[in-house]
């Protein structure tokens, strides 16, 4: 499945330009989050608009082995939309393909739309076809939004 969709713009409380880097994935961190390395460094990456289950949540393990399939096949387009509180670069991921990663997770049902963060109506839409196909994650009984397990499971 390929999408072509032109990305948009993040509004936050921070001015930051948007930069475009070029990255092969080192390290899958979980279906929204990776470590990627170019010419500039070594960065952690945290995939727009999406939120992938947690580590140890249902669906967990198949989210991040659908976002290494995603990353695996040569040099990632990374659009640097803003930097999250953790240092993490928050920004649209495509891949040597043409593959818009963040509209794949969602399409698949290996993430949520991150309505906190984003008002994408193409994410929005995303979910919702995913859902009613029961898709991925949304073929469980019940998913557990992310934000909802980590309110449970904060770490110390």
């Amino acid at each position: 499945m390929l999408f072509i969709i032109f990305p948009v713009s993040c509004k936050s409380g921070k001015k930051e330009a948007e930069k475009n880097m070029m990255l092969n994935a080192t390290r899958i961190s979980d279906g929204d989050s990776f470590e990627g390395r170019g010419d500039a460094g070594t960065f952690r990456i945290r995939l727009y608009g999406i939120d992938a289950p947690e580590m140890g949540q249902d669906f967990s393990r198949k989210s991040k082995e659908t976002l290494g399939d995603l990353c695996k096949s040569g040099p990632l387009k990374v659009v640097v939309i803003n930097k999250d509180r953790y240092g993490r670069l928050v920004s649209n991921v495509y891949n040597s393909k043409g593959q818009f990663i963040n509209q794949i997770m969602v399409a698949e049902g290996m993430a949520w739309h991150f309505k906190k963060f984003s008002s994408d109506p193409v994410l929005d839409n995303l979910e919702k076809e995913a859902r009613q196909s029961r898709k991925g994650l949304w073929g469980l009984e019940n998913p557990l939004p992310p934000w909802d397990y980590r309110k449970d499971h904060r770490r110390e």
